[in-house]
């Protein structure tokens, strides 16, 4: 998941139009796989920093007969 997602292969030269549209269309799916990495990445950290301000609210200190 570190790892870049790499790019779909560029037609030969004197490609035809359908050459063209494979390789765009494998690009596309590419593009796909990069943006669910990103989005698995981000919610990891969101669910780290989520948990991480339950743990920081348990931890804070508390009032003692709501004096001290």
């Amino acid at each position: 998941m570190t790892d870049d997602v790499p790019p779909a292969d560029l037609p030969p030269d004197g490609a035809t139009v359908g050459d063209l549209y494979i390789a765009f269309d494998q690009q596309t799916g590419q593009l796909g796989k990069a943006n669910t990495y990103k989005r698995a990445a981000i919610d990891i950290v969101r669910a780290c920093e989520a948990r991480d301000g339950e743990v920081d609210a348990m931890l804070a200190p508390r009032k003692f007969l709501g004096i001290f």
